[in-house]
């Protein structure tokens, strides 16, 4: 008996946008209706389709799939305008490998294989990208890769043996070096950092003398050449630290509680205007707070912006979302009982202030700032609810748009800002049924008005699944 199989395609639309006027979609080639994953990555945008990896670079000629044979793709990262992903072994259960493409067949290759599944890009810093993998006779350790398979080595077997020198991920990069946490086998964790190679990879301190950890695994990051991090010691509790990359720069910013004591939580957020922001959550005689600190590396500068929750029910925590808008800092906070928050900060007390607040039982998944305002999306059950606005004034946070496919099951919604628009897809009609021609067509939106493309250019995109910017155009498949 025979098997039939139906290959079914969809087409990849190459759309231009000018400063004014939109130059008409151009369609560029068809390619598998499963393609997704659509990702810009220098000079290409990469995607995926079952077991392969293709790349475009706008033309038919230049659409071309590079590589099969691969059980999933996890974690597109781009390092020196290259492609670097997470890939399954199909034929070994439990391995994971770490694969770099530039953009061409014979440039796709395998630079690592993990034997514990466990395989994690971190960050990179100098020539190298670095990465966590596991070997038998090694453990778990921190390798790096300059992006040829002769460059992809480990760095150091740190705690030695099958033991696991890297059991955290708190890492950063601070100029050519990679900070982060790492256990020897004696010290406990604590703060390391490396160039790339074995000399090079040393303890910075053994903040908890011993064998007690030094350093908790939580956020940490990079600012003006210096690494923020969540130490600990048994005379202050975890509290906020910084390090400079020697023994006597790495010190304790503020002992927020006293004494032994520590936050209940901390965590770093994006630098503004030569400040370093940061919060803490306390919990004290069964009443919490969650206040906003901001530093600019000193001890001296570390100060206590606002509280912005206080009260028994208090459990905010950061919602991922951050961006800088019109020089002051604007995040998404989560509230007891669901309520996600939209705060603005200039640095002083009176300067920081909520500018929306709502119950959503989902999350805020896109966040951007276009045509000179901020833009952001609500989701509710997984599902898109509604399309906000915000000119930085709580009066002028409002929603202007409730999407069409809010509770019409679980599609994908991608979203793509070129200039002054963002690209989104909706079904253009709430109707009970939706008719086919109405479904998840392109849409376009400055904010303030929403435009299906077809009825600016009068060609149907329904069924667009993919939406990606690349060089001040948009790329989507329908």
């Amino acid at each position: 008996m025979k098997t039939r199989v139906r290959i079914c395609l969809c087409t990849v639309v190459l759309l231009s946008i000018a400063t004014a006027v939109q130059a008409q979609p151009n369609k560029v080639t068809t390619i598998p209706w499963t393609s997704q994953h659509f990702t810009t990555i220098g000079d290409l945008v990469f995607f995926t389709s079952r077991d392969s990896l293709w790349r475009t670079d706008g033309t038919a000629e230049g659409t071309i799939a590079l590589r099969s044979g691969f059980d999933g793709f996890w974690t597109f990262r781009e390092f020196n305008g290259m492609l670097y992903f997470l890939s399954d072994v199909n034929d070994q259960a439990g391995w994971r490998e770490l694969w770099r493409s530039d953009g061409t067949p014979e440039g796709t290759i395998l630079l690592n294989s993990s034997s514990a599944h466990d395989i994690l890009i971190l960050q990179s810093a100098g020539g190298y990208l670095y990465f966590v993998a596991s070997d038998e006779a090694t453990g778990r350790e921190l390798y790096r890769t300059n992006g040829t398979t002769a460059g992809t080595a480990l760095v150091d077997d740190i705690n030695p043996g099958t033991a696991d020198g890297l059991t955290s991920f708190t890492s950063a990069a601070v100029g050519d070096n990679l900070f982060f946490a790492a256990d020897n086998g004696t010290h406990g964790k604590e703060l390391w950092k490396t160039n790339g190679t074995a000399s090079g990879t040393a303890m910075v301190m053994d903040i908890n003398p011993g064998a007690a950890d030094g350093v908790i695994v939580a956020n940490a990051t990079a600012f003006e050449d210096r690494f923020y991090f969540r130490g600990i010691t048994s005379a202050n509790g975890a509290e906020p630290w910084v390090s400079d990359g020697t023994a006597a720069g790495t010190v304790l910013l503020k002992d927020i509680v006293p004494g032994s004591g520590s936050p209940d939580g901390l965590q770093y957020a994006r630098a503004n205007d030569g400040w370093l922001y940061f919060a803490a959550r306390l919990f004290v005689n069964e009443s919490s707070s969650f206040d906003l600190w901001k530093t600019d590396g000193s001890t001296a500068s570390t100060l206590k912006v606002k509280t912005l929750c206080d009260g028994p029910e208090c459990t905010f925590e950061w919602s991922t979302p951050q961006l800088t808008y019109q020089n002051r800092l604007h995040f998404f906070l989560y509230e007891d009982y669901g309520t996600h928050a939209l705060w603005g900060t200039d640095g002083t007390a009176e300067g920081t202030r909520q500018l929306f607040g709502e119950f959503l039982d989902g999350s805020i998944p896109f966040f951007t700032v276009a045509n000179d305002l901020m833009l952001f999306t609500t989701t509710t059950q997984g599902l898109p609810l509604d399309f906000y606005r915000s000119d930085g004034t709580a009066a002028g946070t409002t929603a202007f748009r409730r999407f069409n496919t809010e509770g019409t099951g679980p599609v994908r919604h991608p979203m793509a800002t070129v200039g002054d628009l963002v690209f989104f897809a909706d079904h253009t009609s709430n109707a009970g049924t939706v008719p086919p021609e109405d479904q998840m067509q392109l849409m376009q939106t400055d904010g303030w008005t929403v435009q299906p493309l077809r009825d600016i250019f009068g060609m149907s995109f329904a069924g667009t699944t993919d939406i990606v910017a690349y060089q001040g155009k948009v790329v989507f498949a329908t």
